[in-house]
């Protein structure tokens, strides 16, 4: 694609909150929340970590010197910022799934994660990415990991 000069479009995902899109961007425009996004982002990783996460660093695309810094580039995936503004953003007496489209396929990693997110935080989390829809509810997921 390169060689015919043709470049991939943008990647997003995006939640809606309070009748508001946010969109998410990679490489692109920051959310105005960005700080605040990855605090919540780092704490909510840690938790699943403590559930048996283990980030998949065959996801990480890029030249990196080891696993942190491979682990601190999966943190900037669209779809783990949008689920987590969703999370921080959800009033606590809301039962309401998390809901994020995505423009690709979600990885792998981005799908093992939000299986415990729906574990670490009791909720549902219904994701449209480039191909189906994944229901995650938890720990599982409605595509049964064939995606």
């Amino acid at each position: 694609m390169y060689n015919e000069g043709l470049k991939p479009g943008p990647i997003w995902s995006w939640t809606q909150i309070d009748d508001r899109a946010h969109v998410f961007y990679a490489g692109g425009k920051p959310h105005e929340d960005e700080g605040e996004i990855y605090f919540e982002l780092y704490q909510l990783v840690s938790e699943i970590k403590e559930l048996g996460y283990v980030a998949d660093m065959a996801c990480v695309h890029q030249q990196v010197d080891d696993d942190a810094e491979g682990e601190k580039l999966l943190l900037s995936h669209t779809e783990k910022l949008a689920i987590t503004y969703g999370l921080m953003k959800r009033r606590s007496s809301s039962s309401a799934p998390i809901r994020v489209i995505k423009n690709t396929r979600t990885c792998s990693d981005c799908h093992t994660a939000a299986k415990f997110i729906s574990i670490a935080r009791g909720c549902e989390i219904l994701l449209k990415d480039g191909i189906r829809f994944h229901h995650f509810k938890a720990g599982k997921c409605s595509c049964n990991d064939y995606w």
